[in-house]
């Protein structure tokens, strides 16, 4: 899917080049958000959009699902 961010009105990263992920996410209705960056994974849920670390993510994946990735 491709989208079309529009600019946040304010930065809600410590650092501001990170936003563009926030407006991507939101752009595209995203309802959950798998970066490694801390200044990110920091924000929580900003604008509703979940953000969670990759191995948060994996250990929410049932155990089955999780073996098949390896």
């Amino acid at each position: 899917m491709w989208v079309t961010p529009e600019p946040l009105v304010s930065s809600v990263c410590r650092d501001p080049k990170d936003d563009k992920f926030i407006e991507a996410a939101l752009a595209g209705r995203a309802p959950l958000l798998l970066p490694r960056d801390t200044d990110l994974t920091d924000l929580r849920k900003p604008f509703g959009v979940e953000i969670v670390t990759p191995r948060q993510f994996l250990s929410r994946l049932p155990r089955q699902v999780r073996r098949q990735l390896t």
